[in-house]
């Protein structure tokens, strides 16, 4: 399972996760996790009369964009994908760890983010939380 979420580490995940996939004929599970409380609404677009539910919507429009883009890299490498975008009342973490329980995945392949506060200098928040509540290994990569 590799979540994605645009980024420049999830990039770099996707990558290693489907290089994993082709060397052990495994098929990947690509997810992006989209909670409506989470989006980022900018003020830019607060002031330009957007709706939280038009934010949300282009979002899921960007989410499954990048989603399909992905299994399409996937599968020019040879790697039998499919994808997901996971719509969950739930915490980004406990969306993908649950995912991960319910598929039975057999690893966990997610980017870390850049430097954050001196707390988390190593990984970011979500990879974190995957990392200490997921039944399964996890690949942290940068």
């Amino acid at each position: 399972m590799v979540p994605i979420d645009g980024s420049k580490y999830s990039i770099i995940a996707l990558q290693a996760a489907v290089g994993l996939a082709k060397d052990y004929y495994a098929e990947l599970y690509i997810v992006h996790a989209l909670m409506p409380h989470s989006l980022p609404a900018s003020f830019s677009a607060v002031s330009n009369g957007t709706s939280t539910a038009e934010i949300y919507e282009e979002e899921e429009k960007k989410a499954t964009r990048s989603l399909d883009d992905a299994v399409s890299f996937a599968k020019k490498q040879g790697v039998k994908a499919k994808s997901e975008l996971l719509r969950k009342e739930m915490s980004i973490v406990e969306t993908i760890v649950t995912a991960a329980s319910d598929e039975k995945v057999d690893l966990i392949v997610i980017g870390t983010r850049g430097l954050g506060d001196f707390k988390r200098m190593l990984i970011g928040s979500v990879s974190t939380g995957v990392v200490t509540h997921a039944r399964c290994p996890v690949l942290v990569v940068r």
